[in-house]
């Protein structure tokens, strides 16, 4: 009743010696106990890891698989083995069942007692469909029909597609010359297509004005295939995004680099220089400059505007351009320029106005006096009068001369003067006739 293999034989012979006839010789076995030791071994892998406590190994091509097993009686018979998907894995992962190995695919040793054999996974060649991620089980079943279940907690990736990744950015405020434009924060979204996603070996790196910059990526999962990664760039700068990405099984990324990003929500500023709101000038020389200072300034939109109202001989009070007096200079290109007028030389009354913005459309029309520190104004008036004082018209007064002939006057008749000094004496005179002194 020992588990073993048995021979069984008889020989006989009686008194005198006459010897029977031979016995054929009976083996059996008493088998009472299943396979022991079973295991499983399995070829070099790229990377050897655990991870949440547990073990994994990442292959880039089929993994061979050892299986063993031992029985001291009646010996292995076949083995029948699955590789099986773990939860929750991509639909590109195959897995195979209670597959059989027969007896003459079998390796034996140690007077039979120790039988091994292999198989791969997967069973046919990787594509892109035919990848796994799982654990290995086999039965070892001997010659009495006993069974013995091992199942490896050790977890097999084999993957051989390369990670894939597409990046999308809020619509900029403009474009140009290679760059996008915002003037509000920017949001970034990373679309990574993966089977075995794990996001410690992304790399998602960042440059602000050309230093390093810490970009702060938050990774969600779309589905088995494809996760998700959000960042936010909201401070002024020129950025640059760099992305690389080899998986656990060594597939590198095709790396990922974008062009210039530039936020810029700061509105140009606009100075004015050597000259005043409501100020009088009779120098020889009137001139002025306004400087604009932006990081990303718009050139186009550097267009001064300054009209006078000039009395005429003929008694007329004209509004004219005198825009084009002035030059635009660079200082620093993209950055800062002037508009220059040397000398006005025609006596009038002046108004400024200047609006700019940047390549992120942020505008500004407000104007800070470098004279008289005077902050945020939409327009400065002063006037030259090198001959005199300088009038204006009002608007009623205006139409009044327009029309020339008139019934009568509704409204009072205004005259504006813009003169740096004391007015110690006037007078008003029609037709020759002094009517206010």
């Amino acid at each position: 009743d020992v588990d073993a293999n048995y021979t069984f034989t008889i020989s006989y012979a009686d008194m005198a010696k006459n010897a029977a006839k031979p016995y054929a010789q009976d083996k059996f076995t008493i088998d009472t106990a299943a396979p022991v030791n079973l295991r499983a071994s399995y070829s070099d892998s790229v990377l050897e890891t655990v991870l949440e406590n547990v073990s994994f190994g990442f292959y880039q091509a089929r993994a061979t698989v050892t299986i063993t097993a031992e029985d001291d009686a009646a010996g292995i018979d076949y083995f029948i083995y699955s590789y099986r998907n773990a939860e929750y894995v991509s639909g590109v992962n195959r897995e195979s069942l209670e597959q059989r190995i027969e007896h003459a695919q079998i390796r034996y040793s140690n007077g039979k007692r120790m039988a091994t054999a292999q198989f791969t996974i997967p069973q046919s060649e990787l594509d892109a469909n035919n990848q796994f991620n799982g654990i290995v089980e086999f039965d070892a079943v001997d010659s009495s029909g006993h069974k013995t279940r091992f199942t490896d907690a050790h977890r097999i990736v084999v993957d051989s597609i390369a990670p894939n990744a597409e990046v999308t950015y809020s619509a900029p405020t403009t474009s140009a010359n290679g760059i996008d434009y915002y003037a509000d924060a920017v949001e970034g979204q990373i679309a990574v297509t993966e089977a075995n996603f794990h996001e410690e070996d992304i790399q998602v790196t960042a440059t602000r004005d050309g230093a390093p910059y810490i970009l702060n990526v938050s990774w969600s999962d779309a589905n088995t295939d494809v996760h998700n990664g959000s960042f936010q760039l909201s401070e002024d700068g020129d950025y640059q995004i760099s992305i690389t990405y080899k998986d656990k099984s060594g597939n590198d990324m095709t790396p990922y680099e974008s062009s210039q990003i530039t936020v810029d929500s700061t509105a140009p500023v606009i100075s004015i220089g050597e000259i005043a709101d409501k100020t009088a000038y009779n120098k020889e020389v009137i001139g002025f400059t306004i400087d604009v200072d932006d990081v990303n300034f718009d050139l186009s939109s550097f267009q001064p505007k300054l009209t006078g109202i000039v009395y005429e001989k003929s008694g007329r009070f004209v509004q004219k351009d005198f825009s084009d007096l002035g030059r635009i200079e660079t200082v620093e290109f993209g950055k800062r320029y002037e508009y220059v007028i040397d000398n006005i030389t025609e006596d009038a009354i002046y108004t400024l106005a200047c609006e700019v913005k940047d390549l992120s459309l942020n505008a500004t029309s407000e104007m800070n006096v470098k004279e008289n520190g005077n902050q945020g104004m939409e327009t400065i008036t002063f006037s030259v009068n090198r001959n005199g004082s300088t009038f204006t018209l009002d608007k009623s007064t205006q139409e009044l001369i327009d029309k020339y002939y008139v019934q009568q006057v509704d409204a009072a008749v205004v005259l504006q003067e813009v003169n740096c000094d004391p007015v110690t004496q006037h007078s008003v005179t029609v037709n020759g006739d002094i009517i206010k002194e």
